[in-house]
């Protein structure tokens, strides 16, 4: 089941559940990377997310009634 809360990065890890909030109502996905030193592509874009020990950068499949759809969603936890 994809509803667990966005926690902290020390508390949250790759293969994790995760929801959040969002425009369209409550967002759901899983772990796929956490990069804490350096960055994470954008998927399908040319932009990057830098990720520091005190900022990770999140890279997070995005799923839709339990199943994952085609783009990921790239993230810093908070």
């Amino acid at each position: 089941m994809y509803d667990a809360a966005l926690v902290k990065a020390t508390k949250a890890g790759v293969g994790d559940s995760v929801s959040w909030s969002s425009s369209g109502g409550t967002a759901k996905g899983k772990i796929l990377r956490i990069v804490r030193r350096g960055k994470i592509n954008v998927p399908g874009s040319s932009f990057t997310i830098t990720g520091t020990p005190e900022d990770p950068a999140v890279l997070i499949r995005v799923y839709r009634d339990g199943k994952p759809r085609s783009e990921e969603h790239t993230s810093e936890l908070q």
